[in-house]
């Protein structure tokens, strides 16, 4: 029975730091949640295109970006922000 650790890169928490605070502490339980599962990708949404093997973790109208390094164990979380705009970078 496997758990992951959950990192977040500076610039998620400066994302995180900048969300409302009712979005913010949503996506903060949600993450702390991941931790606790033996498979979170049951969880997240795989991403398309150039951002193939990122994924995205859903609340509300706000989204994390994920990476996860299996032979770590390790999620982490690159980047947070509102749906209508978390995806541009990413897009073809």
């Amino acid at each position: 029975m496997s758990k992951f650790t959950l990192l977040i890169s500076k610039g998620a928490e400066r994302d995180l730091a900048e969300l409302p605070k009712l979005a913010r502490n949503s996506l903060e339980v949600t993450l702390a949640e991941l931790e606790l599962l033996d498979n979170p990708r049951e969880k997240l949404g795989p991403l398309k295109g150039r951002a193939k093997g990122l994924y995205s973790l859903r609340t509300g109208e706000y989204r994390a970006i994920i990476e996860i390094f299996d032979y770590k164990l390790m999620l982490l979380v690159i980047e947070a922000g509102h749906r209508k705009t978390i995806y541009r970078k990413y897009q073809n």
